[in-house]
């Protein structure tokens, strides 16, 4: 992930995952001092927004966060979940998707009713 994301030069960079709960266990393993990743993402881009579950007001909040890293600075990585809050009806235009990396696939959870 962190090789793609120091591939594109500016712009923000859009990494979905399947879950929230993988998207977790992600952001700890990559945040752990053994582990490069996160400081690699951050160095490239400058921050990384990592999406939490929540409601309508810490969606808001992220993606203003993210709006304002993209205008003032130029880059950051948003980290969010297939069929979250940010990956569905939100519009990512010209600089705030020069990148968009899919980890896994989106398939609904085991435990969901049809």
């Amino acid at each position: 992930c962190a090789t793609v994301v120091e591939s594109v030069p500016s712009g923000g960079i859009l990494v979905f995952l399947p879950s929230y709960t993988l998207l977790k266990k992600c952001v700890r393993a990559w945040t752990d001092p053994t582990c490069d990743v996160w400081d690699r993402l951050v160095r490239s881009k400058g921050k990384v927004i990592a999406e939490e579950g929540g409601g309508q007001g810490k969606f808001e909040q992220m993606k203003d966060d993210y709006d304002h890293t993209i205008k003032h600075s130029g880059s950051c990585v948003l980290l969010a979940v297939f069929r979250g809050k940010m990956s569905e009806g939100v519009s990512f235009n010209d600089d705030h998707a020069r990148g968009v990396i899919c980890v896994g696939l989106p398939l609904p959870n085991a435990r969901d009713r049809a």
